[in-house]
């Protein structure tokens, strides 16, 4: 197991990504995939799926804990392996407090441990992408010191700052576009830069800015790897840069293809989507007599509150595709129905590798982090039922 020992020394990172690679290397076939656009060559070996009702399978999509209770029949070594190599430490966190009015429950509860887990401060702090500052004013008070955050849009700015002043709070929120150079200058030697859920790129100039200016400290915890890349995905360490792997956006998006918070309603709306998307999908390959995924664009919440004709025929339009009088939609949405549950299926043993590939993903970071002379440290700040993306690193200069 890679796990800290009591008194916390720091776990070999490069070994586990090391393993974490080959894992991925091995079975690449499994997750290096799209079973949405088309059925992949070991669709199956998830046969035995279709005898397990929707209500399991949904469990599955949610927890990687039940993910692999599924698999541990029909992949036992496999299932052991991953479990092994993703097993994550977890920090204690105190009971969360009472929620602010204005900070939704499950927010106030990621802020409250991800803040928790990284006392004591010792460093004014500086939040990368900070909306309105929750986390940055939740800091200054465990603190008692000044604390800063960058934040691109203008109105979240003048919100957060008005919130502190009322609160009478040392926090002052500043507008910048993190992706920009003058974003560099806001670090020091003497700060503590604290990132909660910054997505892809955001968090990645994280890195590199503050390892640049040495900050003290770095807390992060890192969201939605494939957004704001500005050209393809590269490793950051040495160890990342040679790996054979070479990922691409689509696998990034695989890391994060878990949902653990959304509402009945939200995951309804989801599932009629995707059904419906599918039984478009059946319907333009037999009128263009090209079986081959067609790529359509976002349509508006209100079509799903329309029947599956209206929402064909909007698509249609979109794709400038004829949809000639006389089709039999209702057997088009049958067949989106019965596709979306085998897809539905495949995408799981596609998703036994999420966690992994997450993990693939943090520790090249990690590394990257060591070689600038950063002690680090990877835990959970929280259960995943409050944010799958639960991950925290946190890194010291070394002297």
């Amino acid at each position: 197991m890679f796990l800290y020992s009591d008194d916390r020394r720091m776990t070999d990172f490069r070994q586990q990504f090391l393993a974490l690679d080959k894992l991925l290397r091995k079975h690449r076939n499994y997750w290096h995939c799209q079973p949405f656009v088309n059925a992949p060559e070991w669709a199956d070996k998830v046969d035995f799926l279709n005898e397990i009702d929707d209500d399991r399978i949904h469990l599955a999509q949610a927890s990687d804990s039940a993910l692999l209770q599924l698999f541990q029949g029909q992949f036992p070594e496999l299932c052991e392996h991953i479990a092994e190599l993703s097993t994550i430490p977890a920090r204690q966190s105190e009971t969360p407090s009472h929620t602010p009015p204005f900070v939704p429950g499950r927010k106030w509860q990621q802020i409250e441990s991800f803040a928790n887990c990284i006392k004591p401060l010792s460093h004014p702090t500086l939040e990368w992408c900070c909306g309105k500052a929750h986390l940055s004013r939740y800091l200054s008070q465990l603190s008692a010191s000044e604390a800063h955050g960058l934040e691109i849009d203008a109105a979240l700015v003048a919100a957060g700052n008005a919130l502190a002043q009322k609160a009478q709070q040392p926090v002052h929120l500043i507008q910048m576009d993190v992706l920009d150079s003058p974003a560099v200058h806001h670090i020091s030697s003497k700060c503590h830069v604290v990132g909660l859920h910054a997505c892809g790129g955001l968090h990645r100039k994280l890195l590199t800015d503050a390892t640049a200016q040495q900050a003290a400290r770095l807390s992060y915890s890192p969201c939605c790897y494939h957004k704001f890349l500005d050209r393809a995905f590269q490793a950051l360490s040495a160890e990342g840069q040679n790996s054979e792997l070479q990922l691409t956006l689509a696998d990034l998006r695989t890391a994060v293809r878990q949902n653990s918070t959304a509402g009945s309603a939200e995951r309804r709306r989801h599932h009629q989507q995707q059904r419906w998307r599918l039984g478009f999908d059946e319907l333009q390959r037999e009128l263009r007599q090209v079986d081959q995924y067609l790529p359509t664009p976002p349509l508006p919440a209100s079509a799903l509150q329309q029947d599956f004709e209206y929402y064909c025929r909007l698509l249609g339009e979109q794709k400038k595709l004829h949809l000639p009088a006389g089709i039999n939609f209702s057997a088009f949405e049958q067949r989106g129905r019965e596709r979306y549950r085998a897809v539905i299926r495949q995408e799981l043993i596609r998703a036994l590798f999420r966690r992994p590939l997450e993990l693939w993903l943090v520790l090249d970071q990690i590394l990257f982090l060591q070689t600038a002379g950063y002690h680090c440290e990877l835990t959970s700040f929280c259960p995943q039922s409050v944010t799958p993306r639960n991950l925290l690193v946190d890194a010291y200069r070394q002297h």
